[in-house]
């Protein structure tokens, strides 16, 4: 069983996780990148801790697991947010260009 210290620093890096992926979901990028860096500090404190044995490591592996399974939401999640982005950014630059031509050929 993991230590307590270490439990409750997993526990809480992946209830930011959970969280990340809400705001993600939601578009509250600014949201997503805050609570990463509140996360990567507890994860580093976890595997920092000078109690660390191998009697806690399978729960901290599982807890890792899940971690870095929402975290393959994320990024699926950012990468769909990534496409509609750079589609948006073809469709104006196209709009540009027949406007340009547009005003080209109207004198």
């Amino acid at each position: 069983m993991m230590s307590s210290d270490n439990a409750s620093l997993l526990v809480s890096a992946l209830q930011l996780s959970e969280e990340m992926l809400r705001a993600a979901e939601n578009d509250q990028w600014d949201d997503v990148i805050s609570k990463e860096q509140e996360r990567r500090a507890l994860i580093e404190q976890a595997f920092n801790q000078k109690n660390n044995n191998s009697v806690a490591l399978p729960d901290m592996i599982d807890c890792i697991k899940k971690i870095l399974q929402l975290d393959r939401g994320l990024i699926d999640r950012g990468s769909v947010v990534k496409k509609e982005a750079s589609d948006n950014i073809i469709a104006l630059q196209k709009n540009v260009q027949v406007s340009n031509a547009y005003r080209s050929n109207a004198y």
